[in-house]
């Protein structure tokens, strides 16, 4: 078996002797395997309603995000799913996010309707300038979340 202890000990010892050397670890310092949190890549923080979407965005002056979907429909479920990677996330840094579903919030279904969406998912990018909403992009379907995160840095750098 082998004894790890006579072999630290020994190397120990050579650099004591020999202060001119490097040992390995500086030399090859080992990755920090410290699994990441949430928030270290960026996360996506949904505002809770359109009303709190719209005022965080114009203070902010960010613009909103509004992922429309309902309830029965599966691509919204995985699409949802998708926003939590890590390429979908780190978007949450550069816009407001919020979940919409305008066959419960009447809010929603107006935007929607003002919108012209009809099929869900659809997401809407929306700048909000005081009482001016412009839509900046829209993307319909289900996406994968490096296709969502290509398309929007696609249109923010087009259109910002």
């Amino acid at each position: 078996m082998f004894d790890n202890s006579i072999n630290t000990a020994s190397a120990e010892n050579f650099h004591k002797s020999h202060p001119d050397t490097v040992s390995w670890q500086e030399t090859f310092p080992l990755p920090n395997f410290k699994p990441e949190t949430p928030g270290e890549r960026g996360h996506i923080e949904w505002a809770s309603s359109l009303k709190d979407g719209l005022a965080q965005a114009q203070r902010e002056g960010k613009p909103l995000v509004c992922v429309f979907e309902e309830d029965n429909c599966a691509w919204c479920k995985k699409f949802d799913q998708e926003l939590t990677k890590p390429a979908a996330a780190e978007l949450g840094q550069d816009a407001i996010f919020v979940h919409l579903s305008p066959s419960k919030d009447q809010g929603a279904f107006t935007l929607a309707n003002n919108l012209g969406i009809d099929s869900y998912p659809t997401v809407s990018v929306l700048d909000v300038n005081g009482s001016n909403i412009n839509e900046r992009s829209r993307m319909t379907g289900f996406m994968t979340a490096d296709q969502f995160a290509a398309q929007y840095r696609r249109t923010a750098t087009v259109l910002v």
